[in-house]
């Protein structure tokens, strides 16, 4: 038997394919009014103000949004998406400059389910929500968690990506993030990332009844003068995982080898089953666990294969819903 450890990492081991839901870059035309339409498809706003003095227009390629006066800006999308996510990452160019002096001023965005063409934002219109900190250096901003009253730790210049990662799925779930690596994020919280630095974590959800099927950016009156813009929209519905699978390792001990996994979350889970090979092609169980059902907590399995192959063993979990749907988890050695 092989002396081999290996540990597999995942962020879940049920698959669904990820739906774009919105997306525009504002490279089709020069004119606002071509992406605004009160049936839109997965490229257009249902509004985009355009005040006499926080004009807007479509400049370098991207949504320009200049304010030179006391008038409010934003843009909309108020009719539902076609599939209602439940795990949400929104991702766009954000960049400021040209602002006033004055720090504390803010813009920003919202996601929920009773949003509005016009200006009016209260708590019961929105999910969850970004808030630019404009800060007093012209050309930057910050990030601000209203909800919990602090500030992000950086302040970012030029250009910049922000990734908005909403979850009202009812479990935690897990993304991949802009660094690459495997994150973790509560039910009805959000994240907030500026490129790949996370700066909000698990930010709490204003409203955690409402449904993620809108956005909207405001930009209040009462603000400093500033120019924004925005660019590259990617809306997408993120995978929702019953299981969130954080560790499943094989490591021998004495003449057997013995399997631990951990889940962050289950839903629907009813049991695991082992599933053993000699080869990684032909695999057939050898023990049944019960899931824990619903679980938005750690939970932690175990198992020992007491008759190991002579050559090398792989190992793999199959999960079972109440439902009766398997998925899969990836396959392990030892």
């Amino acid at each position: 038997m092989k002396k081999i450890l290996l540990l597999c990492l995942l962020t879940s081991f049920y698959f669904k394919s990820e739906a774009q839901l919105f997306t525009q870059s504002f490279n089709s035309s020069t004119t606002v009014a071509d992406y605004v339409s009160a049936t839109p498809n997965t490229g257009q706003f249902t509004s985009i103000s355009n005040g006499s003095n926080n004009a807007s227009s479509i400049t370098g390629g991207a949504l320009r949004f200049t304010k030179t006066g006391g008038s409010s800006g934003y843009f909309a999308r108020t009719a539902g998406f076609a599939a209602t996510p439940t795990l949400v990452q929104i991702k766009f160019d954000f960049q400021i400059s040209s602002q006033a002096s004055g720090a504390d001023y803010q813009a920003s965005f919202y996601v929920g389910d009773a949003l509005t063409d016009n200006v009016n934002i209260t708590n019961a219109n929105f999910h969850s929500r970004i808030s630019f900190n404009f800060s007093a250096t012209a050309g930057s901003f910050g990030l601000r968690d209203v909800g919990a009253s602090t500030n992000g730790a950086n302040t970012y210049s030029g250009k910049q990506t922000i990734t908005f990662v909403v979850n009202n799925s009812g479990i935690t779930q897990s993304y991949t993030s802009p660094s690459g690596g495997s994150e973790s994020i509560a039910n009805d919280t959000y994240d907030i990332w500026v490129g790949s630095t996370k700066e909000i974590n698990d930010g709490a959800a204003t409203t955690p009844t409402d449904e993620l099927k809108q956005f909207k950016f405001f930009y209040p009156s009462g603000n400093v003068n500033a120019t924004l813009d925005f660019d590259n929209f990617v809306i997408t519905e993120l995978a929702t995982l019953p299981i969130s699978l954080t560790s499943f390792t094989a490591k021998p001990v004495d003449k057997s080898i013995l399997l631990n996994w951990t889940t962050a979350s289950e839903k629907n889970n009813q049991k695991f089953e082992v599933l053993k090979s000699a080869d990684g092609k032909t695999f057939k169980t050898i023990a049944s666990l019960d899931g824990a059902i619903n679980s938005d907590v750690e939970k932690k399995y175990s198992f020992a294969d007491e008759n190991p192959f002579a050559g090398t063993n792989y190992y793999q979990l199959k999960q079972t819903d109440v439902d009766g749907a398997s998925s899969y988890s990836n396959v392990i050695t030892a």
